[in-house]
């Protein structure tokens, strides 16, 4: 192993990294004992290894509207719909 490294002729690659809807992420997260045992007895029990599933359930949280979301488009709809029935 050298003393020193010359980086000054080295080049920074600027391309994006991959795409993140089709690559996956190395990571460590910390889970409650009792999260990490759910999901190990999950995976027993379905075949589905515990890392997918904590991925999937994941995902889902993400994709699903919170309820905040519902109450503004419950609210936008409502304005739409009473609008019609005042103009009657």
């Amino acid at each position: 192993m050298k003393k020193e490294y010359d980086f000054s002729k080295g080049t920074v690659n600027k391309r994006p990294l991959a795409d993140p809807k089709k690559s996956k992420v190395l990571t460590s997260i910390r889970l409650d004992g009792t999260v990490f045992q759910w999901f190990m007895a999950e995976a027993q029990r379905t075949g589905v290894p515990y890392q997918t599933l904590i991925n999937s359930s994941l995902k889902q949280v993400i994709e699903t509207p919170s309820t905040k979301e519902l109450e503004q488009r419950l609210k936008s709809v409502e304005k739409v719909v009473f609008k019609k029935t005042a103009g009657r």
